[in-house]
């Protein structure tokens, strides 16, 4: 039982941590381990999805001024059906499968993150005359400080705005969340793309992780997932939760956040290789 509480509390602190420096993957990370830890693979979605909202309520709370609404309602809306539509399939699919497309979805996610995203403002350097490379090198010095403070990220083709991609986002997004509890990659991207700065980013994004976790929760509960165990697990995690939102915060701050991006996304790719291997060998 202490085992078990360590490693809920461990897997919260880290979680929180994730996602309050990116602004996204608390589902990606804590899910890596946590279905070796409840008896059913619902039973882990649904703690996932309760300790999510913890966090972003408090980011919400205090970033609610950059949220609109207008913007949000397509995806969040289409997301909810879909995720909605993936919690009742959950019930009549075995957990070793679930563990072996959530192993192959993990280390897709890992190299697709790892390899076609790059920070803002990252571009090749331009060969400069003599007399304006001290001038350049501040100048570049001052964005480089800029981009470390930036939770934003773009690939390196944007994707339009329009009703499209943004049901298309909420698809996919609905679908990871109901199978997986970890619905934030493609909801990011479309994010970012969308949103004018790092605060409206933050907002959108963590709006839409709380109604759509809050809506799954109501789902998984009507589905028999939320059990005692999954509360008694959730009060253990809580004080993880707290931790983790303030070590990101001050690592943010600290920390050039590509770097520690490429360390989670590795860690995601290793752990997505263990679950597969575990599935398929039990």
């Amino acid at each position: 039982m202490s085992s078990l509480v360590i490693a809920i509390f461990l897997l919260s602190i880290g979680a929180s941590f994730v996602q309050r420096t990116t602004g996204f993957g608390f589902g990606i990370f804590i899910m890596t381990m946590l279905p070796f830890f409840l008896p059913t693979y619902g039973e882990a979605t649904t703690l996932s999805g309760l300790l999510a909202i913890t966090t972003s309520a408090v980011i919400v709370w205090k970033l609610r001024s950059f949220i609109t609404w207008k913007r949000l309602w397509p995806i969040l809306l289409t997301f909810i059906i879909v995720s909605t539509i993936a919690i009742f399939t959950l019930t009549r699919i075995e957990d070793n499968v679930l563990k072996q497309i959530l192993g192959v979805t993990l280390i897709v996610i890992s190299i697709y993150f790892a390899l076609f995203l790059r920070p803002v403002g990252s571009k090749q350097p331009e060969v400069e005359r003599p007399q304006k490379i001290n001038q350049r090198s501040s100048e570049n010095h001052a964005s480089m400080l800029e981009d470390d403070r930036v939770v934003k990220e773009v690939g390196k083709a944007k994707l339009p705005t329009t009703k499209r991609v943004q049901v298309g986002a909420g698809t996919l997004s609905g679908l990871m969340g109901g199978f997986f509890g970890m619905q934030g990659p493609p909801a990011v991207l479309y994010f970012i793309q969308s949103e004018p700065t790092k605060e409206h980013y933050m907002a959108m994004a963590q709006t839409y992780f709380l109604i759509g976790n809050i809506m799954m929760t109501i789902v998984r509960a009507y589905n028999g997932f939320l059990t005692t165990t999954v509360l008694t697990d959730y009060c253990f995690g809580l004080g993880g939760v707290i931790i983790g939102t303030s070590l990101g915060a001050y690592v943010f701050k600290h920390i050039p956040n590509r770097i520690f991006r490429y360390i989670v996304y590795a860690y995601i790719a290793v752990s997505g290789m263990i679950i597969l291997l575990s599935s398929c060998h039990s």
